[in-house]
């Protein structure tokens, strides 16, 4: 992502349009992590647990997810580990190894 501030220096209160256009975002690029089947991480609390399940030869332990009605695995991307092989780990959460 980048940045590009520019400062005000008056006295007067800028309104809240013309606060906006003092910090200008550009995001260049994003990665997009999912689970089997496409389904995307979110990053929200989670205060549901899903149940262990087989999907092929795969078999997954319990993990932490939204909630009940919210079946998506939340990850903490502030744990996260990029590793060579193209792996990923997140470590908040619980420690966990996704490819």
């Amino acid at each position: 992502m980048d940045f590009n501030l520019s400062p005000y220096y008056n006295s007067t209160p800028l309104s809240f349009t013309d606060a906006q256009s003092t910090l200008k975002l550009t995001y260049r690029s994003t990665l997009l992590y999912s689970e089997i089947g496409r389904k995307p991480f979110t990053g929200l609390d989670p205060i549901g647990i899903r149940k262990p399940k087989t999907i092929g030869l795969i078999k997954n332990p319990e993990e932490p997810i939204v909630n009940s009605t919210v079946d998506h695995i939340t990850l903490d991307a502030e744990g996260l580990v990029l590793n060579n092989d193209g792996t990923c780990v997140f470590k908040a959460l619980q420690a966990r190894t996704f490819r």
